[in-house]
């Protein structure tokens, strides 16, 4: 039996993207650094935390690798 319904308190990697604005990859990226934090389901499934993404959003998604502009 396959269940669709949200897990509360988390979102797939692509709503997450979404959220933040950046690319599937970049969550994923962001997930192994530990900056948001995940749930895995099965082999294949993972499901990030609303609480982290709301963290990174607050506390401003940073200019990693990108130059200042001055």
């Amino acid at each position: 039996m396959v269940v669709n319904e949200p897990i509360s308190g988390f979102m797939t990697v692509r709503q997450a993207a979404t959220v933040i604005e950046c690319t599937e990859k970049h969550v994923y990226n962001m997930i192994h650094l530990g900056r948001l934090e995940a749930l895995r389901i099965g082999l294949r499934g993972l499901r990030v935390s609303r609480e982290s993404i709301s963290n990174y959003l607050s506390k401003g998604k940073g200019n990693y690798g990108t130059p200042e502009l001055r």
